[in-house]
């Protein structure tokens, strides 16, 4: 080929070509491996990243949280409430102006998946310190793995404006020492 030929590429632009295409490789890879999925433990440790939300039947969403209520429903020690599931049970949470339901009795330091979604409006699920402005948005469900590391009755807010009773959206789950053998080490 001659430098007249209009099909002739210079080694400079290969080297720029090359180059640019490697930087969008690695940007690409960079990008997936920040991702949290399912099994990471990132919703455990605190992790406050790009949540998925997946498009949720909202009947199916609401008549799963109270299936669960329905058949894991016990009173607390104080006469309250509580749905009581067993360590691994999928639970489902709704965000609903201005609060969270149902009220749920875990097991500390065991393993649960938390589906969050919400039948009105934008919420944002926060528990400090394991989780942290968890989006929750109508329509769609967000699930995060949960594993309680403190136990007592632990707080949960709304962490996205969502109207004149934001302030009063707090919900609690209540955390008890597990009478299982396989218990997460809390002192980290």
């Amino acid at each position: 080929m001659t430098r007249n030929d209009t099909r002739f590429i210079s080694g400079t632009e290969v080297i720029w070509v090359g180059t640019i295409l490697i930087l969008l490789l690695g940007v690409l890879l960079v990008s997936r491996l920040q991702q949290p999925g399912d099994d990471d433990g990132s919703a455990a440790s605190g992790h406050s990243g790009a949540w998925r939300p997946l498009p949720v039947d909202e009947q199916r969403f609401l008549a799963r949280a109270q299936s669960l209520i329905d058949r894991y429903a016990v009173e607390d020690d104080e006469g309250r409430l509580v749905t009581k599931p067993p360590p691994g049970t999928d639970l489902y949470l709704v965000g609903e102006l201005w609060k969270w339901w149902p009220t749920y009795q875990l097991e500390q330091g065991r393993s649960y998946r938390l589906h969050l979604s919400s039948i009105d409006w934008i919420h944002g699920f926060s528990m400090l310190p394991e989780l942290e402005a968890v989006p929750v948005l109508p329509g769609y469900e967000v699930v995060v793995a949960l594993i309680p590391r403190l136990a007592g009755v632990r707080t949960i807010t709304c962490s996205e404006y969502c109207g004149v009773g934001h302030e009063e959206m707090i919900g609690t789950l209540h955390i008890v020492r597990s009478t299982g053998a396989e218990v997460v080490d809390d002192s980290r």
